[in-house]
């Protein structure tokens, strides 16, 4: 995209990270002009790629084995550009083309403005099985006031119509959402009418943004600002409402047979792989936790499968798989084997399930033997991820019959050097001594800096999944 803003720059090369889901934009821009956001000014308008474009990058990723895409765009469902049959498409009419593209097995959208929601898009939910029955629509109040305050250009029942017609078409859609809370004038006759909409949509997902001046923005003229104490409180009471829900709606998964995507072998273990179901998205959603694979199969990453779920937690679910859905690749990834091997040392070989059951797992290091899995790494060492989850508690947990197990949702504090756990205490009366009374005020002291710090906004939704680490 060239600085003018003007101007879409095609046929540039991309770097992608990974080796199985791909980002591709397809516009840029934004024409809303929400009172709180910049990027109308910072973006420009909105333009749209060529199709033909479009078409031939997304093919290229499919030859490189590239098994899902993301199409990326401001305001996503906005997308309009004349095509090579000379007529115009839509994101509807590009989806459909995609989906026509071999080698792709999921195709997803983000991020959507419900006003930009037409019905070609809605049928596309229902007829292309490529398309993954998620959708990411951002409402960002449940107040008709609020809203018009931000520009949205929408109210609070459109926006339950249109996810009932969603819904209808597509039943088995999860849905996922954003917040501001906050808002410069938001009362708590406004907040009451926001807990309500979130109950009465029933998200999958959703997202929470504590509300922060940006000068350029709208917004930031308005009178009546809420407090930062009144922020965190309602941002908290939001959380607590859809974490309910969020819990409630994967125990109903349990049991049931899904069909998911094999992402690799969880960051903590290799002995326990990691997929995601059809409505969870990467990253940001939660996960489900694969303990257990059929016969002599050796699993391998972008493989479809389909699981039994046997446990959920507060955001994510475990399960063992019960078939494979798609064959083999002919030859194994190295990709994945590589990093394994990083991961464990030149001269350790990498360990891996074996006829089908969980092995080994009492065997792995403990956690002051290899503290570089469990130390916060990237984004999570900026306080963005939640904390990692304690080896040795997990597989003392898994190697339990399931009604000896204690639930997994259950926070923990980072373990380091020198370290067994959370749930291992310092022996001894002086040390218990510590423990119980000098470390909480640590912490509280922490806690207290961390929650002074300058944040732009907090996420309800993890970026971790909380089988393995704690919650943030």
């Amino acid at each position: 995209v060239w600085e003018s803003m003007g101007d879409v720059v095609e046929d540039l090369p991309a770097v992608r990270r990974g080796d199985l889901k791909a980002n591709v934009t397809i516009m840029y821009g934004c024409n809303k002009h929400c009172s709180y956001c910049i990027v109308p000014q910072t973006r420009g308008k909105e333009r749209s790629r060529e199709p033909e474009a479009i078409l031939r990058e997304v093919q290229a990723l499919g030859r490189e084995g590239f098994k899902e895409v993301l199409v990326l765009g401001q305001n996503v469902n906005a997308y309009a550009a004349e095509g090579p049959d000379g007529k115009d498409w839509s994101l509807a009419r590009l989806i459909r083309e995609l989906a026509e593209i071999d080698g792709l097995a999921r195709l997803r959208f983000t991020t959507s403005h419900p006003r930009d929601m037409q019905d070609d898009l809605i049928a596309a939910h229902a007829q292309v099985p490529q398309l993954m029955p998620y959708l990411h629509l951002p409402v960002q109040s449940g107040s008709d006031r609020i809203l018009e305050a931000m520009n949205r250009q929408h109210k609070a029942e459109m926006y339950l119509r249109l996810v009932e017609r969603i819904r209808a078409a597509r039943p088995d859609l999860a849905l996922s959402g954003d917040f501001i809370v906050g808002f410069p004038g938001e009362t708590e006759k406004d907040f009451r009418e926001l807990c309500d909409f979130v109950r009465a949509a029933e998200f999958d997902w959703m997202g929470v943004f504590s509300y922060s001046d940006e000068n350029t923005a709208k917004s930031f003229r308005y009178e009546n600002k809420v407090d930062a104490d009144t922020i965190a409180r309602r941002r908290d009471q939001l959380m607590a409402i859809q974490k309910k829900i969020s819990a409630r709606k994967l125990r109903k998964r349990v049991g049931r047979r899904l069909p998911v995507m094999l992402e690799g072998p969880s960051k903590d273990t290799d002995l326990i792989w990691e997929a995601r179901l059809q409505g969870m998205a990467p990253d940001i959603d939660g996960k489900v936790y694969i303990t257990e694979f059929p016969g002599e199969s050796e699993p391998q990453p972008g493989r479809l499968a389909r699981v039994r779920i046997s446990r959920s937690t507060e955001y994510d679910l475990v399960a063992r798989v019960e078939e494979f859905l798609d064959k083999p690749p002919a030859e194994p990834q190295p990709a994945i084997h590589a990093r394994l091997q990083a991961r464990r040392g030149p001269e350790e070989p990498v360990r891996h399930l074996q006829g089908g059951q969980l092995v080994g797992v009492q065997d792995l290091p403990l956690d002051d033997e290899q503290p570089e899995l469990l130390a916060p790494q990237g984004d999570e060492a900026s306080g963005r991820h939640r904390p990692r989850r304690v080896l040795e508690q997990e597989r003392r947990r898994i190697a339990q019959p399931p009604d000896a197990q204690g639930p997994l949702d259950q926070p923990h504090r980072p373990v380091g050097p020198g370290q067994r756990g959370p749930d291992c205490a310092p022996s001894g009366k002086l040390g218990r001594l510590l423990w119980q009374r000098v470390v909480p005020l640590i912490k509280c002291g922490l806690n207290w800096i961390g929650g002074h710090a300058p944040t732009a906004f907090l996420k309800v939704r993890p970026c971790r999944s909380s089988f393995t680490s704690g919650l943030r």
